[in-house]
């Protein structure tokens, strides 16, 4: 299976009204979960930052409506948080002796290569969901990474 087969497989689950999906070819196994709410791209952080928010409106002066637009952009990191597509291992270049794909503070476009997840002897790429400026990259290059890790942080 190459990586055109996986990315179409991947483009597939997103499409469809399905929450997963598993193909068997031969000895290859890959299975593909759909996460919950597609706006949900954060973690489960982005919630609890939701709950801090109701205090400053209970406070009723317009004062107080000012300090209460501040907590909602607090989250906003983690929502632009690029996640791990798949369990495997973290690669900044796409060989030992080539240059990152990126370094912090370079402006990035929706779509750009960042990083690549080797599982399997297959590179999967890790691509920008939207275009900013990388802050931070969160993974180690060489190490294992989980499913939805946190790999990068666009602003």
């Amino acid at each position: 299976m190459d990586l055109d087969r996986i990315k179409a497989l991947i483009d597939l689950v997103a499409a469809a009204p399905i929450a997963d999906l598993q193909v068997e070819e031969g000895p290859l196994k890959i299975r593909i979960t759909k996460r919950a709410p597609a706006a949900g791209n954060g973690m489960a952080a982005e919630p609890a930052a939701r709950p801090a928010a109701p205090p400053s409106p209970a406070a009723t002066p317009p004062a107080a409506a000012a300090p209460s637009q501040g907590p909602p952009q607090e989250p906003s990191p983690a929502v632009d948080a690029v996640l791990s597509p798949m369990l495997g291992t973290f690669y900044r270049a796409p060989s030992p002796d080539a240059p990152p794909f990126v370094s912090v503070g370079d402006m990035v476009e929706a779509g750009q290569t960042l990083a690549v997840i080797e599982a399997m002897k297959t590179l999967i790429k890790v691509e920008a969901a939207k275009a900013g400026t990388l802050r931070e990259i969160l993974a180690e290059n060489g190490q294992p990474v989980e499913e939805s890790q946190p790999l990068f942080v666009i602003a």
